[in-house]
């Protein structure tokens, strides 16, 4: 009985993925979840729809532009200062990157759990920088780097394994690197600036 339910569930979601239908498929992931290696619904604490993928990527790529704005105008350290700079110019295009994506495929941001942390986190890692001068802004700052872009591959690989969407993993795909590329930057940063 399992199976055939899971078959069928299957059956329904490919064939509304195939039709186009995204009322449909979006229906059918509503009321089934994404379907886990076990062939069982999994729970919706697990999954990222498509459109929290879209909102959570936006979200986490405007926060690191805003704090790269901040940075830019804040830091001292050259280092923290161009570091800075690299965060606005990489993450606009990122974000440019995403909605093009989401343009393509005619996707609707919707917020969920995910992308309310980011905001949540974003508003916290801002305040945090509130009233920081000099090294101490610094040194902070380059804390929130590192933290800030841990959290996102987590989003990223979350977003991956959520997703079926060819041009969305593309996307994650092509972010993840970058990503990547900017923590172990930013770490180095950190690291010069505690010695």
């Amino acid at each position: 009985m399992r199976r055939q339910l899971t078959v069928a569930l299957m059956i329904s979601l490919v064939s509304a993925t195939a039709c186009g239908d995204r009322d449909n498929e979006a229906t059918m992931d509503s009321m089934a979840g994404r379907l886990d290696s076990a062939g069982t619904a999994a729970t919706d604490e697990t999954v990222m729809r498509d459109g929290d993928i879209f909102a959570s990527m936006t979200a986490s790529n405007s926060s690191e532009v805003a704090l790269g704005k901040l940075g830019v105008d804040s830091a001292t350290n050259a280092e923290v200062k161009e570091f800075a700079r690299m965060m606005v110019t990489d993450h606009e295009s990122m974000n440019k990157e995403v909605h093009n994506v989401a343009l393509a495929l005619d996707l609707v941001s919707q917020s969920g759990d995910r992308t309310e942390d980011v905001v949540d986190d974003s508003k916290d890692r801002m305040d945090n920088l509130k009233g920081k001068h000099g090294a101490d802004f610094d040194r902070e700052f380059m804390d929130i780097m590192v933290e800030s872009h841990e959290s996102t591959l987590k989003m990223l690989d979350k977003a991956a394994s959520s997703t079926g969407t060819a041009q969305l993993v593309t996307a994650i795909n092509a972010a993840r690197p970058k990503v990547e590329q900017h923590l172990s930057r930013a770490k180095s940063i950190r690291d010069n600036l505690n010695r």
